[in-house]
């Protein structure tokens, strides 16, 4: 979205840059699913944001650490890593 807007400027299209990145980090991309979903109806109103919710719900539902400066995210109950640090 911030590359749509001019805001995020990347050598490549975003599809390509970001594969390109996990690959190289050994990271793998998480899908959401019907887990995550129904997660996010249950979670508290701390955080407006969609997206960030989402990611809240991923970490709970897989019991994963969420690294994150947001500290709005960090009052859910997950394991956060301060990203800042």
């Amino acid at each position: 979205m911030k590359s749509a807007r001019g805001k995020l400027r990347l050598p490549t299209d975003p599809g390509t840059y970001l594969r390109s990145r996990l690959k190289r980090s050994k990271i793998r991309a998480l899908d959401v699913t019907l887990d995550h979903v129904t997660t996010i109806a249950n979670l508290p109103e701390i955080h407006r944001d969609p997206f960030d919710r989402i990611l809240v719900a991923q970490a709970q539902t897989e019991g994963l650490t969420l690294v994150t400066a947001d500290r709005d995210v960090a009052r859910y109950d997950i394991s956060v890593q301060d990203a800042r640090k």
